[in-house]
Parts: C-alpha cells; structure tokens; sequence
C-alpha cells in the first residue's frame, strides 16, 4: 500500500514522538506509535518502513515492545 505523509503531518508525528519519549519508550517506538495513531488504520511492518524509514528490524522489535507494553495491539490479515 502507498502511503505518503504531508509536512504537516510529519510535523505532528515529530512533536508527538519527541513528547512521548520523555515518558520512556525509545525514538523509534515513539514514532511508530505516532504514526500509527496519526494513520488511524491498520498499517503492515512494510507501510511502517515507508513511513518511518526505520528497518524491517527496528520496526518488529519496536512494535513487539509496545505489544508487550500494551500499547499497540496486533491484528493479522484476514484472507
């Protein structure tokens, strides 16, 4: 799937992440989750890598921490 992010967007991923780092979670953490929330759908590890432009790696270890965290949860693909 082709997402792209406007500046302004961009922008509030940013700030959001750089907030919700001082709580703890990493950068990359922070970010995904924003982008997440921002996005409001479903995104694969994949869409993630195009947004964040963070590695397969870092995203699966990232999301696996908010999992854990109960931050995020994890849906499969129906089909």
């Amino acid at each position: 799937m082709k997402i792209s992010l406007s500046e302004n967007e961009k922008e509030v991923i940013n700030l959001t992440s750089n907030m919700i780092s001082h709580f703890g979670l990493s950068e990359a953490a922070s970010r995904i989750w924003a982008t997440l929330v921002l996005i409001g759908k479903p995104l694969s590890q994949s869409d993630l890598k195009e947004l964040t432009n963070y590695s397969l790696s870092v995203i699966s270890t990232n999301l696996s921490l908010l999992g854990k965290n109960r931050i995020y949860k994890k849906k499969r693909k129906e089909g």
